[in-house]
């Protein structure tokens, strides 16, 4: 902890980047990055608030090749940009000696570093004048189709930007999504859960009936499709919730869209609903655990309602002329670089899947 607290206090420094502002639609996720192509080296990337910890292990350009390690710290620059020295320090403590006090610190031993985010979990690495891409360390998720599996909290935001006074006393609206399952017999591959019927407790037969889940990777598009049944009206008229998401490892943002049929060419248009808001996804229980009930949670089931009588998202907001405009087509496609129409008759094959 000294040690670190000792690279936070060298890093005071101007930052070597222009002074410019990219700008970031996500939080950069914590934990082990990688060059694919460069096994062998690696970084433990830390982000609190706007402070970013690294810490680049690897190797001396000694004869015996020895571990090394070299560390950088201070503040990112709009979200998804650092740039600073990275420093080294002698006189360490070995792995099995007593403890002999802390390490002196060598100020920029290794050069400058800098790295941008692109998405949550990948971006481009600049150190020792070469740049090269690196990503999150996925050694136990899977595939981007495998790793959707686990329990997702999620926040909808309904806030009109164009109505300082919605009509919902507060604009977000939680959700819970339990993926559980796989179905590679159909092409692409299919994850498959519910809306579980509390916070903490695996699918039952009713939730996949009633408030069921299905979704899909699009690789041309690098998004996460996810289709909810989230009610059936009085006229007996399905009501749907579809996600299009750019996921990391453990956290996902994009956009949600309100169906009520399999019909139409884009997912926003006045003839399917005009209705296209933000959301954020967070993982918050494992895979093992949503299938077996050991593993990875937090916190204590509740008591659920039961899953024919459970209100939907749709209900819960008071109904469907409650809903406000939110975020218009075009403003869903420049801000999250989602084509929508595109992926249409996936969607559409999704709630046809689910009818």
């Amino acid at each position: 902890m000294r040690f670190w607290k000792s690279a936070l206090a060298l890093l005071c420094f101007p930052m070597l980047l222009a002074a410019q502002t990219i700008p970031a639609r996500f939080t950069p996720e914590s934990g082990l990055w990688w060059n694919p192509a460069e096994d062998g080296r690696g970084y433990a990337m830390e982000i609190q608030d706007n402070i970013i910890a690294i810490l680049v292990y690897g190797y001396d350009n000694d004869a015996e090749r020895t571990s090394a390690f070299f560390t950088a710290a201070g503040a990112m620059q709009g979200n998804s940009l650092f740039s600073g020295p990275l420093d080294g320090a002698t006189n360490g403590q070995c792995l099995t000696c007593v403890y002999i006090g802390r390490p002196v610190i060598l100020a920029g031993a290794g050069g400058a570093i800098s790295v941008v985010f692109d998405t949550e979990s990948r971006g481009r690495l600049t150190m020792g004048g070469r740049t090269f891409p690196i990503e999150r360390l996925n050694f136990a998720l899977g595939n981007p189709t495998e790793r959707m599996q686990g329990e997702w909290q999620l926040v909808l935001d309904f806030a009109n930007p164009a109505n300082t006074a919605p009509p919902n006393e507060s604009p977000y609206f939680g959700e819970i999504l339990t993926i559980d399952s796989l179905d590679t017999s159909l092409n692409p591959d299919q994850y498959k859960g519910c809306r579980p019927s509390n916070s903490r407790r695996r699918c039952a037969a009713a939730d996949y009936t009633s408030h069921g889940v299905a979704g899909f990777y699009d690789a041309a598009a690098d998004l996460q499709i996810i289709v909810v049944r989230d009610q059936v009206n009085a006229a007996g008229t399905p009501f749907f919730l579809a996600y299009y998401v750019k996921a990391g490892l453990s956290q996902f943002d994009g956009v949600v869209a309100f169906r009520t049929s399999a019909t139409g060419t884009d997912a926003c248009s006045p003839v399917v609903m005009a209705a296209c808001f933000p959301v954020r996804g967070f993982r918050s229980a494992s895979k093992r655990f949503v299938q077996t009930g050991t593993g990875p949670s937090s916190g204590d089931p509740k008591s659920g309602v039961a899953a024919a009588t459970r209100p939907g998202v749709v209900e819960s907001m008071g109904g469907i002329d409650r809903i406000p405009q939110g975020l218009n087509a075009g403003e869903v496609k420049s801000r999250y670089g989602i084509d929508m129409q595109a992926l249409e008759p996936r969607v559409q094959a999704l709630i046809r899947s689910m009818q």
